[in-house]
């Protein structure tokens, strides 16, 4: 093992590096500052920690000769749809796409849920590509170099406790439905915040096409709940958890009423989906989690499912704690 944190209180960090410094050969480097080339910036004052990749995307800046280049004010230019070729023709297998997609991946799943939507649309023409995807991914790093300082940001301000524990995150989910023009699957998005900042998210297409806006959103709710019982079971690592439901958003009032309706109700509509979407009625209807409405301009999902118009964007990803030098996006 190069690097580890150990994460308990004070008491047990001095046990534990003291059994491991008997057995093995040590170099402690005190309080957190960087793991895996994320940036950790505590501020005890004001109660905040926030983490970035400044370092790494530079680096990636340099490796592709862009750290120069004229920044752009999204990832994406709202509504793009590329066109998906057989097959890379000779001339552009020579380009450094699927390189440079896994640089900006790796930066989109450790610290920026705000070019997750960008990078995974492209990941899906890493098998066959053109010169006009790499220029797409190209346009990703224009963002960045604008943005190299960008931060998520966690506050003890918007922490929010129950009976002296940490209280379960907050997700929101959401659906863009039948957006891939050439197979009209559906995009699902979804993100959970705890003390103002974001902890998980996730832009992933559909496996299977839908037939309705509501039903692209009912299986986007059902992958938001999975990754919501998931994070249940780790929190309990830490002793953070508590009987308190797991609130979860969404903007498709027709998904949340057949979330929390009996089957029977809605049985002629919704008998072709699948049975194992239905696991969401199980955790409402036992209380572990519940499914409330959220205004789609208000939808922080909303980046994860698609390319956004740049104001709206910005907006977004000021809401989620998106900071730089301590100002939001």
């Amino acid at each position: 093992m190069d690097d580890y944190i150990i994460i308990t209180d004070q008491k047990q960090v001095n046990e534990v590096k003291g059994l491991l410094s008997q057995r093995f050969k040590m170099k402690d480097l005190g309080a957190a500052r960087s793991i895996l080339s994320m940036e950790i910036i505590r501020d005890r004052e004001r109660g905040t920690l926030q983490l970035r990749q400044t370092g790494h995307i530079k680096g990636a800046l340099k490796a592709f000769g862009m750290l120069n280049c004229k920044p752009r004010d999204s990832p994406m230019p709202a509504g793009l749809q590329l066109s998906k070729p057989e097959s890379t023709s000779p001339g552009d297998e020579k380009l450094p796409f699927r390189s440079l997609v896994g640089k900006l991946l790796y930066i989109a799943i450790s610290t920026r849920p705000d070019i997750t939507y960008a990078v995974c649309y492209l990941a899906r023409f890493v098998a066959a590509y053109s010169q006009q995807h790499y220029q797409a991914a190209l346009r990703i790093l224009q963002y960045l170099s604008g943005t190299v300082d960008l931060s998520i940001q966690y506050c003890c301000s918007e922490a929010r406790f129950i009976d002296g524990k940490l209280a379960a995150p907050t997700g929101y989910v959401d659906a863009d439905w039948a957006g891939d023009s050439h197979d009209r699957k559906s995009t699902t998005g979804y993100i959970f915040l705890m003390c103002g900042g974001p902890v998980s998210w996730i832009s992933k297409k559909q496996l299977s096409v839908t037939l309705s806006s509501c039903e692209a959103e009912y299986t986007a709710l059902s992958e938001a709940v999975k990754q919501a019982m998931y994070l249940s079971y780790f929190r309990q690592d830490f002793d953070l958890d508590t009987s308190e439901s797991k609130k979860r958003n969404a903007d498709n009032q027709s998904a949340i009423i057949i979330a929390t309706t009996p089957s029977y109700i809605y049985h002629g509509r919704t008998k072709h989906i699948d049975v194992r979407l239905h696991h969401i009625r199980g955790q409402v209807a036992c209380g572990a989690i519940t499914v409330e409405y959220c205004p789609t301009e208000s939808m922080l999902a909303d980046p994860l499912t698609k390319s956004l118009p740049a104001p709206h964007f910005r907006k977004l990803c000021a809401l989620i704690n998106m900071v730089s030098h301590g100002k939001t996006q």
